[in-house]
């Protein structure tokens, strides 16, 4: 069930959600409208990889406006931040930006209970287009929700303070956990790369998934140990590399 704008002024009121700034002339029907800040975060490059943090540049919004172009992506971010533990918060943009062909997510418009903090913007336009800054940009909406439910607690974004880029290149370099074993090796194949010491078909397999889940299987279990560095010919984890054998 979506939350009708007159329900979700009482919940402010109660302090369900929070809406901060919250202005009462921006409730709809059954949403309310959110502003856009004046600041805006692109990549730097135009092939972008899932899997390195890719280099971005802020760009501010005058009052005059700013001119976007088509075929990249802009992030910018809400003025308000929002919280609630009790509803499902959904974002999409208002009609009258949408006609003007102006997109404000590209598919990240479906929150998490428990989400507190300024809602990040994917901006696209499908022609060149000015934006000004504190317009009424998008519209936040609520969903109840049914049966038990854990709140969302992703460090990744989070309690943000700004514009966020994309961390998904920390799901990358979490895949194997975050115990001491699996850290250290991650660190010597990755040494042996910048060595360009040839990995060998092993470890390449693991790399790419053929043996992951076989070998984080064993890493889980510390007894396992020698497994694992049989598999990659590694020193023992536990040793220093600036141990002299004191």
């Amino acid at each position: 069930m979506i939350l009708s704008g007159k329900e979700i002024e009482k919940e402010v009121r109660n302090g369900n959600i929070k809406i901060e700034p919250f202005d009462r002339s921006k409730i709809n029907p059954n949403s309310y409208n959110l502003t856009l800040s004046d600041e805006l975060v692109v990549y730097k490059n135009k092939t972008l990889d899932m899997k390195e943090n890719n280099p971005t540049a802020r760009l501010i919004i005058p009052k005059e406006g700013l001119l976007l172009q088509p075929g990249r992506v802009y992030l910018a971010r809400t003025v308000e931040r929002t919280f609630t533990d009790k509803y499902v918060p959904m974002l999409e943009g208002r009609s009258s930006v949408g006609r003007l062909g102006i997109s404000v997510h590209v598919t990240a418009g479906f929150g998490d209970i428990g989400f507190n903090g300024h809602w990040t913007l994917e901006i696209t336009v499908e022609q060149p287009t000015v934006i000004y800054p504190d317009v009424e940009i998008c519209q936040i909406y609520y969903h109840t929700i049914k049966g038990d439910y854990d709140l969302y607690s992703s460090g990744k974004y989070q309690n943000n303070t700004g514009i966020q880029a994309s961390l998904m290149y920390k799901d990358f370099e979490n895949i194997l956990g975050n115990n001491e074993e699996r850290a250290y090796i991650l660190n010597q194949i990755q040494k042996k790369c910048e060595e360009n010491i040839k990995l060998d078909n092993e470890i390449n397999d693991f790399l790419f998934g053929d043996l992951r889940d076989e070998i984080e299987k064993k890493l889980m279990n510390k007894e396992n140990e020698e497994f694992a560095l049989y598999k990659f010919k590694l020193p023992n984890y536990d040793k220093k590399e600036n141990d002299n054998g004191s």
